[in-house]
């Protein structure tokens, strides 16, 4: 008896959806399987429903199931949504989107924040 037939969707991201990030340099995406050739695109809309500036799609070359879209590391504090779509190897069409939070602050400004507020409170 064959085993179960796999239905060609997104595997999972990074981020997931729904989680809160610091800081960002891609989001990633894997696939249930081979997309076909030039047939997934990836955007980033902000809270006012506006699309982000990124880098260019790209395709893992050892894993041709997972794409990474580069993104500035330092988001603006909001609400982001990531709006897929691609093509299965059998003309499958899939699309969806998933949510995720950015807090805006870079590492390197959140540990001078926490330094600064740290001395603040030792100075009372």
């Amino acid at each position: 008896m064959p085993g179960p037939l796999l239905h060609f969707d997104l595997d999972h991201s990074l981020p997931e959806d729904g989680a809160s990030v610091q800081e960002i340099a891609a989001v990633q995406l894997w696939f249930t399987g081979v997309p076909q050739d030039s047939a997934t695109t990836v955007r980033l809309i902000d809270t006012a429903g506006e699309l982000v500036e990124t880098g260019a799609l790209v395709r893992n070359v050892e894993n041709k199931m997972a794409f990474s879209l580069p993104v500035t590391p330092t988001l603006p504090a909001g609400a982001y949504t990531v709006s897929w779509r691609s093509i299965g190897a059998g003309g499958h069409v899939v699309r969806g989107e998933f949510g995720f939070s950015a807090d805006g602050l870079p590492r390197l400004h959140r540990a001078r924040l926490h330094r600064r507020t740290t001395m603040a409170l030792s100075r009372r």
